[in-house]
């Protein structure tokens, strides 16, 4: 069975399409988990709705604790030997899971990734390289985020998104991709992520996003001694990306100049991390775009 995990805080004007989306899923032995994380906007309202609607569907109300919590309490909660994420303001098409979960019953794989849409064309389905696999998750059309992916229960015991944190993601593949034998994607994406959502991550900025260095500098300190230089080389470009990216959205908001300059360092200590180690080969037109651009 597959357990659907979506976390729910203030969705209010979303929630209603993302629960129908997966309830018209075409794969039906699944179960939804909805977890509100003390909405106060009428989100918990309609995830009792639909629960007293569908018995596929389980609600859980807690106190607001953050995605982190929500999604902890998600895998804690689950029944099934698959779990898959889904945001609350997001939808997935009819074949989404299906499609999955074929893929993964094929090759017997500890995970399953879709490509981001925009990216669909790029991807061969079936089995990929476990460390060419790793390396698109962190710096290429995979991506570090857990919606576009199929995990294993079995394989997500003790672990867990970091509480307090942003971009948990980051710690939570750091934990996840090293006990994973198979991997596998498959070529086309049935996920309709929602961008242009007031108070998601992009709307505004949060000056402890800085403090993600440290998931970075734990993950590559680690799998360092796990993997190939290729590997690591994928986690230095990540995070010179990842605060590449930062230092163009503070350029829409009044962030203070030391916040700025800290921005800066971290993307060149990155950036020239990756160079050494084969960034330049491995991923030219990136690298070369972040270095003119900076």
């Amino acid at each position: 069975m597959l357990s659907v995990i979506v976390p729910v805080y203030n969705v209010k004007h979303y929630l209603t399409k993302c629960i129908q989306s997966i309830q018209n899923s075409s794969y039906t032995s699944l179960e939804l988990l909805l977890i509100d994380d003390g909405s106060n906007d009428g989100s918990s309202e309609i995830c009792d709705y639909f629960s007293n609607q569908d018995a596929r569907i389980r609600v859980f109300h807690k106190p607001n604790g953050g995605q982190s919590s929500a999604r902890n309490l998600g895998m804690q909660e689950a029944s099934g030997d698959l779990i898959a994420f889904v945001d609350a303001d997001d939808t997935v098409s009819p074949d989404y899971f299906g499609k999955m979960i074929s893929v993964l019953n094929q090759t017997n794989a500890d995970i399953v990734s879709s490509p981001f849409e925009k990216h669909s064309d790029r991807i061969r389905e079936g089995i990929i390289p476990l460390e060419s696999f790793i390396c698109d998750v962190m710096a290429g059309e995979l991506g570090t985020v857990v919606w576009n992916k199929l995990f294993t229960s079995r394989l997500l015991a003790g672990v867990t998104f970091p509480s307090n944190s942003i971009h948990e993601e980051i710690d939570f593949n750091r934990q996840y991709l090293k006990r994973i034998g198979t991997a596998a994607v498959v070529s086309d994406s049935g996920y309709r992520y929602t961008q242009d959502r007031s108070g998601n991550t992009n709307s505004s900025f949060d000056p402890s996003r800085v403090e993600t260095y440290r998931q970075i500098d734990n993950f590559i300190s680690e799998y360092r001694r796990l993997f190939s230089r290729k590997v690591v080389c994928s986690l230095e470009m990540f995070g010179a990306i990842h605060f590449y990216s930062m230092m163009n959205l503070v350029a829409h908001f009044s962030v203070p100049k030391t916040i700025n300059s800290e921005i800066n360092a971290k993307f060149r200590r990155y950036y020239w991390m990756s160079v050494k180690d084969g960034a330049l080969f491995l991923h030219p037109k990136a690298m070369i775009k972040m270095l003119v651009h900076h």
